[in-house]
């Protein structure tokens, strides 16, 4: 599956980078991760519940699904 816009992709970099930040590895492995599994598509498809998180809870979640997939 491939970024359709600008949109998709802006969401998908801050979800990626923040991930890499919170969990002190390289963004490029964060990616990896998430384009083996779900999270991938959600971040892709933009989900609305996922605009609504914070930051902190946003990276939290994703963080946690990274570890489970890692």
């Amino acid at each position: 599956m491939k970024i359709q816009n600008s949109s998709e992709l802006e969401f998908a970099i801050f979800c990626i980078e923040n991930v890499a930040a919170k969990l002190g590895v390289n963004a490029e492995c964060v990616y990896q991760a998430f384009t083996e599994n779900d999270v991938y598509q959600l971040i892709r498809d933009g989900v609305s519940d996922m605009h609504c998180m914070s930051d902190a809870y946003l990276a939290e979640e994703l963080g946690q699904e990274y570890y489970q997939k890692n």
